[in-house]
């Protein structure tokens, strides 16, 4: 009998430390989707890795610049190897500064992966993530999951492909809906401000700006779309690269479908460029979307696509005023008064002008080109990198000089920084007045104190009134 006593006594302390240590690990709750864990503190949000099936809910702003988060590989994804299938809901609150440094590893973000998850309501703002591939600000690779009401600000530099601002790799039935993206962007293949890669997934209600810089398969939404609609987005992105390059998609293929999209972007690129997607191929469509891009370009472009086999174009619409090389005939060529409220009677013909797009009949919303309905329409505007200004590299690699030559739209004040892998500013030019319009410097490989730095990966960085360009340097020896 005294045994008996003993052993449930026993039994219940040991429930009750249990439950003490779990509670020590979050503010409250018990993980279930009634009774969600609460992460109220940075600590608490990097315990979430030991529970990755369980629901949680934030409730309060969190700071991850801070110490161990903000010391040498910065934040370590949640869950890299065996993914997060739980449910995180960000209950409207943000997470602060995240700051990653680790060019060794992929699959980087808030999380590494996620399987059968849900991503909800969570706002990353101010990060800064040097990475290698498969990587976005969120989460690295998504599977069959759901990333709903998301925003991301911040920089991204990856030195490989599949570089998302949000997810680096969207799969197997993942859906990102009512996201926005305003990020600095920079990759080699396959770079989107919302995905690097959606491949049999779907993305709507979605929108993006800020800036793309690469080589090739760049989007101003995704880098490479593949068998997944994307419906209902928009972008405004300036996009410097080689070769197959869009407004919204670098590549669309495998039947994949854009519709009820817009773009207005500034394209830089060599071939395949267009002014919604690259290189449309395999059955892929748009139907209903239109382009008001610029194109700085030094062979053929598309207003709408830049490279077709095999795909359809449908009752959309690009912006002749805005090119000024020969253009493919792919989609419908207009003026800007053509495109414009009021618009001509054969413009934006069979579109759904009470459901899905609406007119700016005073030219105060969108410059008088229709706009969806979804909150990019009402983003503050000094949240919207507007963009005023330009940086080029060349000759990139180098192994004497590199010039670094920018455009500012007006005169002002840039600010010019050179990083290494580590993260660690190793030459900065003091700030001078420049005049609007294009101005050069020249770096010759030298840190701030005279010593010749090594051979590899650098990165510079210009900020003009808190907006930055980020560009890779590669010195050789």
């Amino acid at each position: 009998m005294r045994m008996s006593y003993l052993r449930i006594t026993f039994f219940a302390l040991a429930f009750l430390l249990c439950s003490s240590v779990l509670l020590a690990q979050f503010s409250g709750g018990s993980g279930t989707e009634e009774d969600p864990y609460q992460v109220a503190t940075a600590d608490e949000l990097n315990n979430v890795r030991n529970y990755p099936t369980a629901h949680f809910i934030q409730t309060a702003d969190l700071d991850l610049y801070v110490p161990p988060y903000s010391n040498a590989l910065g934040w370590e994804p949640i869950c890299t190897t065996d993914p997060f299938s739980g449910v995180y809901d960000g209950n409207g609150f943000k997470i602060l500064y995240m700051y990653i440094n680790n060019t060794t590893q992929p699959t980087l973000g808030l999380f590494g992966k996620i399987q059968n998850a849900q991503l909800r309501d969570i706002t990353l703002q101010g990060f800064f993530i040097l990475c290698d591939y498969a990587a976005g600000a969120l989460v690295g690779i998504s599977e069959s999951s759901l990333i709903l009401s998301c925003t991301v600000r911040g920089e991204i530099s990856g030195l490989g492909q599949d570089i998302g601002g949000i997810a680096g790799r969207l799969l197997s039935g993942s859906t990102m809906q009512d996201c926005l993206a305003i990020v600095t962007l920079e990759g080699e293949n396959y770079c989107g401000l919302l995905t690097g890669w959606a491949n049999y997934s779907s993305i709507e209600n979605c929108d993006a700006y800020g800036s793309v810089w690469g080589w090739d398969g760049l989007g101003g939404l995704v880098g490479d779309l593949v068998s997944t609609p994307l419906q209902e987005c928009h972008a405004e992105v300036e996009i410097t690269g080689h070769s197959a390059i869009g407004g919204l998609a670098g590549s669309a293929k495998i039947s994949s479908v854009i519709s009820n999209c817009s773009a207005r972007c500034r394209l830089t690129g060599t071939a395949a460029i267009g002014g919604l997607v690259g290189s449309l191929v395999t059955g892929a469509q748009i139907v209903n979307c239109y382009s008001a891009s610029e194109f700085v370009c030094d062979g053929t472009i598309g207003g709408i696509a830049g490279f077709l086999n095999d795909g359809q174009i449908t009752a959309s619409y690009w912006n002749s005023d805005l090119v000024q090389n020969t253009v493919n005939p792919y989609g419908e060529a207009r003026t800007t008064v053509q495109m414009t409220y009021p618009y001509d009677a054969n413009t934006y013909v069979g579109w759904d002008f009470a459901e899905i797009w609406h007119h700016d009949t005073d030219h105060s919303i969108n410059s008088g080109y229709p706009f969806l309905d979804y909150p990019w329409v009402s983003i503050p505007s000094d949240a919207v990198p507007a963009l005023s200004f330009r940086l080029n590299c060349y000759p990139n690699p180098f192994k004497i000089n590199t010039n670094f030559e920018f455009e500012l739209a007006k005169g002002g004040v840039p600010e010019f920084g050179i990083y290494n892998l580590k993260g660690q500013l190793v030459k900065k030019y003091s700030g001078s007045y420049f005049p609007a319009g294009k101005s050069t410097l020249t770096w010759n490989g030298l840190s701030d104190s005279g010593t010749k730095l090594a051979s590899g990966i650098y990165f510079l960085r210009m900020n003009v009134s808190g907006k930055t360009l980020t560009q890779k340097l590669i010195l050789m020896k």
